[in-house]
Order: C-alpha cells, then structure tokens, then sequence
C-alpha cells in the first residue's frame, strides 16, 4: 500500500472509503470509520472491517483498521 493513491477508493457497495475517513476526521478529528467491505489479504475474500483515524500533523490522518468476526 506504500506509495499508492487510494483517495477514490471505494469498497463493493459504492462507498468512497478514503473519502468518508477524510469527512469524519474533519468533522470529529478522531473516531470509528465503517464498516466497509474489504479485501482481506490474508483470507482473499471481503470482510467487513471497520478502522480507527486521528488526524495527524498539518493535513494528515492516521487510520488503522481490523476485520470484524462473521
């Protein structure tokens, strides 16, 4: 994922992921993105997952994210 452009990632349903992380930390600066459809790397299929952004320095956000159970 290093050195990728995802700002106009969306997931299966439409949903602009990137975007909708960059909205919410604008708005509340730290909080719960999701859930979203996602390819699991590990698995190879999608799951649901949700992730965790704060904004960062200047213009900048740090997100993390996990897989939620079926």
């Amino acid at each position: 994922m290093i050195g990728r452009n995802f700002i106009d990632l969306k997931d299966m349903d439409g949903a602009a992921i990137t975007q909708g992380m960059i909205n919410m930390v604008k708005a509340r600066k730290a909080g719960w993105y999701g859930p979203y459809k996602f390819s699991n790397p590990v698995t190879s299929t999608l799951e649901t997952k949700k992730s965790y952004c704060e904004h960062g320095a200047g213009e900048t956000m740090v997100c993390v994210g996990a897989y939620l159970e079926k």
